[in-house]
């Protein structure tokens, strides 16, 4: 079962990546840039096939962790026609590509191209909200008495409970909106094991034995958009956060990243909580996938940003060997938040 479980969360972490490229690559087509190869997965292609409309090559690589889309730019372009006289291969087939390079199309252009993965990412996870609710509408868990059990974990009448989870220090949270005090963070204790969610924690323990909590199913189009912006802002600014604090190197720091093994451990332990808990992993993941990639960093698609809304403003040329430079200490910053993140999850399931 649990190994069934990694599966569905690799496949889930290969969607959602899809998703972050087809974004690009929809954007790129529509400007008529030639995109050479569309991947589902790295490293050495298992299959391919080459469209005779558009040219792109679209292959399945033997490392199942997402995938890419390949623009090509003017010197990826000489460079095949340079192996293509090499090789005695027809130079006219290159020179008629369905399209041109990222280099003849506009800054603006180049700009949408960057955030359409972005965006992307950020649309799916709104879709999949929209279906959940729906589906199910919105859960508003709303005290009515102030049972012995509802008195015992800090909550009073006409509270409305909006979620029930654990933190980083495996503490049980209660986040309560409370008339007159707002937000209310109340850490609770002895809660079983067998409790992993809100409906669990309202069902199974505050009205076990009275109807103390009355369950409203909330299908307002306003709460649906206001919720869904309230998501995506609190797990954009969560990733932000997160990326700060890895280059802390404090010990909440090392306690809290993780690289694939831990992200596809939470996906499967949200799977398991139901239906809601595994598409609201889905949804953290587009998000934060899409929030990792706004990131100003060069080869992520905001240092790309950066360097178009530079050469829109200023209406100069990035001079190449400025952008090789600043590309090289990009690279080397996402490889080392690769590593680190990697080697926080060997570490941590060897000697935690």
């Amino acid at each position: 079962m649990q190994s069934l479980l990694y599966v569905i969360a690799t496949i889930i972490i290969m969607i959602v990546t899809l998703i972050h490229e087809y974004g690009h690559f929809i954007v790129a087509r529509k400007y008529n840039v030639f995109v050479k190869t569309f991947s589902v997965g790295f490293g050495k292609t298992l299959w391919s096939v080459k469209s005779k409309k558009s040219g792109t090559v679209y292959k399945i690589s033997a490392i199942p962790l997402g995938g890419y889309v390949e623009p090509i730019d003017q010197e990826s372009l000489d460079n095949m026609k340079r192996e293509c006289l090499e090789n005695g291969g027809d130079i006219d087939e290159l020179n008629k590509l369905n399209g041109h390079t990222m280099d003849d199309a506009s800054p603006w252009q180049r700009f949408l191209i960057a955030v359409a993965g972005p965006l992307a990412n950020f649309i799916f996870a709104a879709f999949l909200f929209v279906c959940v609710y729906c589906c199910i509408g919105l859960k508003e868990y709303r005290v009515l008495h102030e049972t012995d059990d509802v008195l015992k974990y800090g909550l009073r009448q006409n509270d409305i409970i909006g979620q029930y989870s654990k933190n980083k220090n495996n503490d049980n949270v209660l986040l309560v909106s409370r008339s007159g005090d707002g937000i209310q963070r109340i850490i609770v204790s002895d809660v079983p094991d067998e409790i992993k969610n809100t409906s669990d924690f309202v069902n199974k323990i505050l009205n076990k034995d009275s109807n103390a909590i009355d369950v409203i199913i909330q299908r307002n189009p306003a709460i649906l958009l206001a919720t869904i912006l309230t998501k995506e802002y609190v797990y954009t600014k969560l990733t932000a956060k997160g990326l700060v604090k890895i280059f802390t190197f404090s010990k909440e720091s090392r306690q809290n990243t993780g690289g694939f093994a831990s992200i596809i451990s939470f996906i499967s332990k949200q799977a398991c909580s139901g239906f809601v808990g595994a598409m609201d992993a889905i949804i953290l993941i587009s998000i934060m996938l899409g929030a990792f990639n706004v990131m100003p960093i060069i080869p992520l698609d905001g240092g790309r940003m950066v360097i178009e809304l530079y050469q829109i403003i200023s209406r100069k040329t990035l001079h190449k060997s400025a952008e090789k430079y600043i590309n090289i200490i990009g690279i080397s910053v996402i490889l080392f938040l690769f590593a680190y993140s990697n080697i926080m999850d060997i570490i941590r399931f060897l000697f935690w």
